[in-house]
């Protein structure tokens, strides 16, 4: 799916000021020449690859209308070449993913790869892409294997799986509980997810009482839940994404959990995208993340504004990391004189990212080019009638344990 120019949406100061660089005013001729040069080249393609279907769609979806929503906004050009994403559905499987990868850079000859979501089919993409030396900007799958991996084109906008879930398992023994059942999707993110929780909860005195593992899309969490009921656990710790985090939430409370053991949950169990479904069930609960739409930032609110105008929601975390995603590769674009072309010399450029995006602080750790960035202990609360997320504690520059940079 190709994006185009929209002409409806309000100008930004970045737009502004490359209109006025556009419009020849002041120009010398050899000048002029060099635009009209920069405009006839080939357009910039972006892959956008993501879970569009099944569990994941409205994540998929959110994160493609964050990265839509910026190129908006700089009228679908950079540096005088024109913006194209070539939109695929990798259907939460990793063959399907791994092919769609290879069909956007051997087919549609995509320059750079934006994705995937679902951290297994980033694990399947991980030696093709390696072999393939294609700027890879990872934008959803946090898994310990994926982040793990070091390749010189790669780079993660999103975090991983232990920035958020370890602090958030001191958090709790701090704050919380000293004893907690783990309950997770059966799938490598949840394990390492509730690894992660585990890595500094145990360490500080807290008891596992029990790890549950759930198949992906389950409908009928009661089995589990009546076990959950049968340990009275004073804290319940989760990792569920999409519908199964709405429907694990909703089960919760009716099992009449809600008001016994304090519900936690990794980012996904209680986003933006899931928390308006999940309604006064999800009152109370805790989550950790990199992001909310109720950061109070002068970044943060412009982008709100503008994502709520355009799809009458609020962004969730998968949107804000497109978001920013789309803003990096811009500046990038923009240092380079648009030469994505030149690999080393783009990446260079990534790799020096330092920038206040939505969600905060952020840059890359030179190491392995992840993000560091704020960790955010939320509180899901009801507010003027809607559902939304408090921020109760922040946790600064928060870098993951393998990366060794400064």
């Amino acid at each position: 799916m190709k994006q185009g120019n929209d002409k409806t949406s309000a100008p930004t100061r970045r737009k502004f000021l490359s209109t006025v660089a556009g419009s020849g005013a002041g120009l010398t001729l050899a000048g002029r020449a060099r635009f009209a040069r920069a405009a006839e080249r080939a357009p910039i393609k972006i892959g956008f690859l993501n879970s569009f279907s099944k569990a994941f769609g409205q994540y998929g979806k959110s994160a493609f209308d964050g990265m839509n929503l910026y190129f908006d906004q700089i009228g679908w050009q950079s540096a005088g070449r024109k913006i194209e994403i070539v939109k695929e559905d990798d259907e939460i499987n990793p063959q399907v993913g791994l092919e769609k990868a290879r069909k956007l850079v051997e087919s549609d000859k995509a320059q750079i790869i934006c994705g995937p979501l679902y951290t297994p089919v980033g694990i399947a993409m991980l030696p093709y892409m390696a072999h393939v030396k294609t700027l890879w900007i990872v934008t959803g799958a946090g898994s310990v294997a994926a982040s793990a991996a070091k390749m010189p084109y790669m780079f993660r906008t999103c975090w991983s799986t232990w920035q958020v879930a370890a602090p958030m398992g001191k958090y709790v023994y701090d704050h919380v509980a000293k004893a907690a059942v783990l309950i997770s999707s059966d799938m490598n993110a949840g394990r390492d997810v509730i690894a992660s929780f585990e890595k500094t909860f145990v360490p500080a005195g807290g008891k596992v009482i029990k790890e549950i593992y759930v198949a992906m899309g389950t409908n009928d969490f009661s089995s589990y839940l009546t076990d959950i009921r049968s340990m009275n656990p004073p804290a319940v710790y989760a990792f569920f994404g999409g519908t199964d985090s709405v429907r694990f939430v909703k089960q919760f409370a009716e099992f009449g959990l809600k008001d016994k053991s304090r519900l936690i949950g990794f980012q996904s169990l209680l986003d933006n995208d899931t928390l308006p479904a999940e309604g006064d069930a999800a009152l109370g609960a805790l989550s950790s993340t990199v992001y909310t739409a109720s950061l109070d930032t002068p970044e943060n609110r412009a982008f709100v504004a503008a994502y709520r105008k355009k799809y009458q929601v609020d962004p969730g975390i998968f949107a804000e990391v497109c978001y920013t995603t789309a803003r990096i590769i811009d500046d990038a674009l923009r240092a380079t004189g648009g030469d994505v072309e030149d690999k080393d010399k783009f990446a260079a450029v990534v790799a020096a990212t330092k920038i206040t995006a939505p969600s905060g602080p952020f840059r890359f750790d030179p190491t392995n080019h992840l993000a560091i960035e704020n960790v955010y202990i939320l509180r899901a609360d009801k507010i003027d009638g809607r559902m939304r997320n408090t921020v109760i504690e922040t946790i600064a520059d928060v870098r993951d344990p393998d990366s060794k940079g400064n």
